[in-house]
């Protein structure tokens, strides 16, 4: 299965430093730095552990300093990172190559991603004309939901909170009506990324302990952003209405973040 990417380079984003340049014309990518400098684009895309994607493009190189050309492509990721799963070009004729990259058991969908990257990369002076950019998801992951972040939290009677566990939970914080308003655990959530077209979900479980009428209540979704924040109310079920102060004894709530 193809995956959508920009096959005209115009939507990639450029890294070019030092003696490093980039142009971008009908389609084809020139890329040229020197020794130490970087002239190169990427493209960042959401990725599930166990995907293997192949890279595949064709180029050929312009000019190059000695027999290792700099030029060619890589795949990153934060398990392989700084281009060091990538292929050079060898050759001065129009040339296809590929490169396959398989997404490791490490990979944390909220924080990670996988990067497709052309130019020319620090170890070598070289230049090289690139085109035809495409990325074909050779095996797909299972399709089940993926928990972005989660958490578990105790609510005391007197408003004390405690966190038991966490995991890209930035900030946690309860917050009493006072008796005229509705109470709420309010969460900030790390990294939701409005530009990857995901919304989050959030869901809470309170668990036996606590009032057996109590049951926790999330917001549909989480807005895009650098952080997300959403609250979780308790509704008592027997009054018919959010709690407006404390639990009435202590309350354990299990929170997870879900796409």
């Amino acid at each position: 299965m193809n995956i959508l990417i920009d096959p005209l380079f115009e939507n990639w984003a450029q890294t070019a430093n030092g003696s490093g340049v980039i142009s971008v014309v009908n389609g084809i990518l020139t890329a040229s730095a020197s020794i130490g400098d970087n002239a190169r684009v990427t493209s960042s895309h959401v990725c599930n552990e166990g995907e293997v994607y192949i890279f595949s493009c064709d180029a050929r190189v312009t000019n190059f300093d000695g027999s290792n050309p700099a030029p060619g492509l890589f795949i990153d990721h934060p398990s392989v990172p700084n281009g060091r799963n990538r292929v050079r070009f060898d050759s001065t004729y129009w040339k296809n190559y590929e490169l396959k990259f398989t997404v490791p058991k490490n990979n944390v969908k909220s924080v990670s991603s996988v990067v497709f990257g052309a130019g020319v990369i620090t170890d070598q002076s070289g230049a090289a004309e690139i085109r035809n950019p495409m990325v074909r998801l050779e095996k797909t992951a299972p399709m089940s939901q993926s928990i972005w972040a989660r958490g578990r939290f105790t609510i005391s009677s007197t408003g004390a909170l405690t966190v038991s566990q966490q995991s890209n939970i930035v900030n946690a914080q309860w917050q009493s009506g006072g008796g005229s308003t509705d109470s709420d655990l309010l969460l900030t959530v790390h990294g939701v990324p409005a530009d990857l077209n995901i919304t989050p979900h959030p869901r809470a479980f309170l668990s036996t302990i606590g009032p057996d009428s109590y049951i926790a209540k999330t917001p549909i979704n989480i807005t895009g952003g650098s952080n997300g924040q959403f609250n979780v109310k308790i509704l008592d079920v027997a009054a018919g209405a959010y709690i407006k102060d404390n639990p009435a004894s202590t309350t354990n709530i299990l929170v997870e973040v879900v796409y």
